[in-house]
């Protein structure tokens, strides 16, 4: 029900004058939130069951390290420069299945092309937006 509304508001809004605006992802701990905006203002929000969180989680229990060793390694080297294979397997495996979630959320609300901007904490995780994109 809550990908109708976000749907139906897209679909409207892509029919007004100033066209489709732009879709920010803002990531919070436990979950990331898709937002159509426009002139600053959100208009429609979907949320997705991935977070920081989850990214840290993974780099926890698959290296075995600590969480805040792991918080640690996602704040310095993100998805663009990693400190070994497994741990960019890791990151990069959470990342496409979290760019996933994002293009099947978009693609059943019909959204066509437009700017997608990685906010919140995800904006955060270097190479994130640009592997969303």
């Amino acid at each position: 029900m809550r990908l109708a509304g976000f749907a139906a508001c897209v679909g409207a809004y892509a029919k007004t004058p100033k066209g489709a605006g732009f879709v920010a992802v803002k990531m919070d701990v436990r979950h990331s939130d898709i937002c159509l905006v426009r002139a600053g203002v959100e208009l429609a929000r979907e949320r997705i069951p991935i977070g920081r969180s989850h990214f840290v989680n993974d780099v926890a229990v698959c290296l075995d390290i600590g969480r805040k060793d792991a918080e640690e390694m996602m704040s310095v080297h993100g998805l663009l420069s990693s400190p070994g294979e497994p741990y960019a397997e890791v990151v990069e495996a959470r990342a496409a299945e979290f760019a996933g979630f994002i293009r099947d959320t978009l693609h059943r609300a019909g959204v066509g092309d437009v700017p997608v901007m990685v906010a919140g904490d995800g904006g955060r995780i270097a190479g994130l937006a640009s592997m969303v994109q």
